[in-house]
């Protein structure tokens, strides 16, 4: 089987301070993962080196077989996989049709067809509106 997030002595530091101390992970595919700990444990950190939006101090991470701080690897893995952080803020004067229209013209892949759940999205849309 193979791994879809494979990390090996994944690091992150802010000078002196270590955010994360090295984690090796296999996460094989088709399986569930979750990241559970305190706060400032690093696991947004790490979530956040996974998605290519920061570099790794040092380490190797994978997903989907890219590597995680290559830069034309780290897009293709966003275009992949979504990440919603803790600190997302949403536009107070923008009904959530108006925030899914917007966000969506970031993702020039977007699919609003039926056989990706643009039928229900369309429906979703219409009651929020």
């Amino acid at each position: 089987m193979s791994a879809i997030v494979e990390t090996l002595d994944l690091k992150k530091s802010y000078g002196k301070v270590e955010a994360v101390r090295g984690i090796s992970l296999c996460v094989p595919d088709h399986s569930i993962c979750a990241f559970l700990g305190k706060n400032a444990a690093g696991k947004s950190t790490t979530l956040r080196m996974l998605m290519g939006m920061i570099r790794p101090t040092s380490g190797i991470g994978r997903i989907f077989g890219l590597n995680i701080d290559n830069e034309r690897d780290s897009v293709r893995i966003r275009e992949r996989v979504a990440f919603v952080a803790e600190d997302k803020r949403l536009y107070d004067y923008m009904t959530v049709a108006q925030i899914i229209r917007f966000t969506q013209s970031f993702f020039p892949g977007w699919r609003d067809d039926p056989d990706a759940g643009g039928r229900r999205r369309r429906e979703d849309l219409r009651r929020a509106s």
